[in-house]
């Protein structure tokens, strides 16, 4: 069901007067292109979730921990076709992601998915977890980095009010990148490469904070 689309993200966007500006869409692909990819974005937000659904293409579905169903926006997620990892069993874990994989070969959907495993407290970018990187391998899909830029400036992690603010959050979508070259040895430089490359695109406000 995409009452999350249809009905609440467009609702909660006119009701707060929040704007959302996208970028390099020439790489965010479709299904009617037959082209499975999996979304790498980063997670500085409540909103994410929303914006997310806004702006990829159809045919797309998001993996987030069990964890978030706790949370009043998790049920939201659910009825847009969420999967939800339990992160606590390893096995449940490694199984579900088999199951993603298969699905992103046999029926050409794409998946969006939150490296840093959970919302950043500050907007600041976290270490990336290779769960990912190791799903789009298996996968034998391109990886589409997708930059976010100002949400934690709207909604942060902590707290349910939602500030004003002028500026439109920024989505872009990067250059797609191969990774039918990849293995489990070169994962982790992969995963660094990656984590590089949103430090490198992101504003000083969400970078990690250098080592004094």
């Amino acid at each position: 069901m995409k009452i999350f689309i249809v009905a609440f993200a467009p609702s909660v966007f006119f009701m707060y007067g929040i704007r959302i500006k996208v970028l390099g869409t020439r790489h965010r692909g479709s299904l009617e292109e037959n082209r499975s990819v999996v979304y790498l974005a980063n997670h500085s937000s409540t909103l994410d979730f929303v914006t997310c659904s806004r702006s990829l293409s159809t045919g797309t579905i998001a993996i987030a921990k069990r964890a978030l169903l706790l949370h009043p926006l998790g049920w939201v997620a659910w009825l847009n076709g969420t999967v939800f990892i339990d992160r606590s069993n390893r096995q449940k874990a490694i199984k579900s992601m088999n199951s993603i994989s298969g699905l992103l070969r046999e029926y050409g959907i794409s998946v969006c998915v939150f490296p840093e495993g959970t919302r950043s407290r500050d907007g600041r970018l976290q270490p990336f977890k290779k769960g990912a990187m190791h799903l789009a391998m298996q996968a034998g899909v391109p990886i589409v980095p997708v930059v976010i830029r100002g949400a934690h400036k709207i909604w942060g992690k902590f707290g349910y009010s939602i500030a004003c603010n002028e500026d439109p959050i920024e989505i872009e979508f990067l250059d797609p990148i191969d990774t039918s070259a990849w293995t489990a040895e070169t994962l982790a430089k992969h995963t660094e490469e990656l984590h590089a490359l949103f430090v490198q695109n992101l504003g000083e406000d969400q970078r990690p904070k250098k080592e004094e």
